[in-house]
């Protein structure tokens, strides 16, 4: 079994995986909102972006395509991410 397996077992990991991302995240000019910590949103002059993040799944939505190119290319490089490509719709059951 390999390592990446093994700390998937752990119970730190999930918070571990949350404090990196969140980092990464703040690092790349985002403030992450006080009401939902999962959501992390960045303005910069006309264009604004929000970028929600539900366990292994990310929501990235902006005005400014190349706003979310950028972001999309340091997650990719940081944590290699899929992209599944556009977001039709998102329905929340609660």
């Amino acid at each position: 079994m390999d390592l990446e397996k093994k700390l998937y077992g752990l119970k730190n990991v999930s918070r571990q995986w949350n404090s990196k991302l969140t980092k990464t995240v703040i690092q790349l000019g985002y403030v992450q909102s006080v009401a939902d910590h999962s959501l992390f949103i960045r303005t910069h002059n006309l264009y604004f972006t929000t970028l929600l993040i539900y366990v292994d799944d990310n929501i990235l939505v902006s005005n400014n395509l190349e706003e979310i190119q950028r972001i999309k290319t340091h997650l990719h490089n940081s944590f290699s991410i899929k992209d599944l490509a556009t977001l039709h719709f998102f329905w929340d059951l609660k």
